[in-house]
């Protein structure tokens, strides 16, 4: 559900949820709610914009919101080869922790010096160790996803580097993490790595 705020003593809401920013609201034929809650079916791993409208009377209605965006959870099984992506992360990812933005996950890098071209197709992500300081970290999350049976979780990696990659899980968006799998130092070439989850069906999950 879509929930909002009420800004005084409206009698109803027009709405807008758009997979793209809306430009021109006057082309739109908004939703209307007398609740200050929405129920829209949504596409899964889409990027959406809302925007709201308070109906005062007939004759008057405030401006249109600044929108709300969000990325709906991807729903179970899916698979991401990095095809197509010429810096950065997919659509829906995102990259944190304490490392400097020069060394975070990106699919810039289609090589290792270390253990040849990528395992297969022409990208992959990576991040450049090397140049993070001492202590620092940098996280690679794919979008949420929903798990509605027993799945298994599976990826190639390689790691030149001392230190290990632990790939996590969270049922609670990223309040909490259980440990799934460990990438370890000094691993490389290429390895298949999987993880069972089917514990966690039923869940929105993060990893």
């Amino acid at each position: 559900d879509i929930e909002w705020t009420p800004g005084d003593n409206e009698a109803a809401w027009n709405i807008i949820i758009s997979d793209t920013a809306v430009v021109d609201f006057d082309a739109w034929t908004p939703e209307v709610a007398t609740i200050n809650t929405f129920n829209a079916t949504l596409n899964s791993n889409t990027t959406y914009y809302v925007y709201v409208q308070a109906v005062c009377n007939e004759f008057e209605s405030s401006e249109w919101s600044n929108p709300a965006t969000f990325h709906t959870a991807l729903a179970a099984p899916f698979t991401e080869g990095f095809e197509g992506i010429t810096y950065g992360v997919p659509a829906g990812w995102s990259v944190g922790g304490t490392a400097s933005s020069s060394t975070l996950w990106s699919a810039d890098i289609t090589t290792y010096a270390n253990y040849g071209a990528t395992h297969s197709g022409s990208r992959a992500l990576g991040f450049n160790i090397y140049s993070a300081d001492e202590g620092t970290t940098a996280i690679l999350y794919p979008p949420a996803f929903a798990l509605d049976g027993d799945y298994t979780l599976s990826f190639w990696a390689s790691n030149a580097s001392s230190n290990a990659i632990t790939v996590a899980i969270s049922t609670d968006n990223g309040v909490s993490y259980t440990n799934l799998t460990t990438v370890p130092a000094g691993s490389g070439p290429w390895t298949e790595y999987t993880a069972d989850l089917s514990s966690y069906s039923g869940n929105n999950v993060i990893v």
